[in-house]
């Protein structure tokens, strides 16, 4: 979200000023390189391209409804008393 806010106001920018086209796609070029190393040391080229595309990150994947989501555990306590069992698809649970 940082970087779409940040190329946008980089192109307003050019529209507006009219500075160097070559400054800009430098600066680009920069913040793509040091995505594409973090995206590499995180592991996220290791996934497969299925799992990405909203189904998740395999068995231990974790998203903004994994905090409130009242998961049975071995003892059979639930981690929430007030909200609901969220249904996972076929093959999320364990």
């Amino acid at each position: 979200m940082l970087l779409l806010f940040y190329s946008l106001l980089r192109i307003f920018n050019f529209f507006y000023d009219k500075k160097n086209f070559l400054i800009i796609l430098k600066d680009f070029l920069i913040i793509l390189i040091f995505l594409l190393i973090t995206l590499y040391t995180a592991g996220y080229f290791e996934v497969r391209m299925t799992d990405t595309l909203g189904v998740g990150f395999g068995v231990y994947k974790f998203n903004l409804l994994s905090i409130f989501d009242s998961a049975e555990t071995i003892n059979n306590f639930y981690s929430s008393w007030i909200l609901p069992d969220i249904k996972l698809s076929r093959g999320e649970e364990l």
